[in-house]
């Protein structure tokens, strides 16, 4: 609520970020007790990497096409085939799982 009025909507933005942010810390530090984190992060470093190398190419297209209900199609036709481009390459462990359930 504190940065809306001086920044608008990305004070919004910013404020659910934080708040998020804040919430996962907080959740983290009680699951920290119980729970064994370390090797979860692990994991989730790789899949965050290939999210951000599938956007990358989303805000190009995004900047040539502008703001258009075909350009957000094609953005997330264009992220879902690199993401599972990436994860086919490096032969990921939880693909090669669902796809050897999906064909029994």
């Amino acid at each position: 609520y504190l940065t809306i009025p001086i920044w608008g909507v990305y004070g919004a933005a910013l404020g659910t970020i934080f708040a998020e942010f804040s919430v996962t810390i907080i959740q983290y530090y009680y699951m920290a007790k119980d729970i064994e984190l370390n090797g979860l992060f692990k994991g989730v470093l790789k899949y965050l990497l290939f999210a951000l190398i599938s956007t990358i190419p989303c805000y190009f297209i995004f900047i040539t096409l502008g703001t258009h209900i075909y350009t957000t199609l094609l953005q997330v036709f264009v992220a879902i085939i690199i993401y599972m481009f990436l994860l086919i390459v490096t032969k990921d462990e939880l693909l090669m799982i669902f796809t050897k359930k999906g064909a029994k």
